[in-house]
């Protein structure tokens, strides 16, 4: 399942984010979204849980709570917005 973090604290590393979740289960993947130009961080990462159950303990564990200095939310990404997305991207 992927799991949308927003309001991260700009210094947040992949390493950092992916560690506050694998106490949860098994993460596939971690991606923090990075202004390339700076490089920083702007606050939005997704995490790839590999098994449900888990992945939904770590929302309603982790959901607005303090995260390195920031009140972090935590929320399913819907598949169904994702590819609304995807394919508004490539028509525009």
């Amino acid at each position: 399942m992927n799991i949308f973090v927003s309001n991260l604290n700009p210094s947040v590393t992949n390493f950092q984010l992916k560690k506050l979740f694998s106490t949860y289960g098994k993460v596939l993947s971690v991606n923090i979204t990075v202004n390339e130009s700076l490089p920083k961080s702007i606050g939005l990462g997704c995490v790839n849980i590999s098994e449900l159950s888990t992945a939904y303990a770590a929302i309603l564990s982790l959901n607005n709570t303090l995260f390195l200095g920031n009140l972090i939310n935590v929320s399913e990404i819907n598949p169904y917005d994702e590819q609304n997305r995807i394919n508004n991207k490539k028509h525009n």
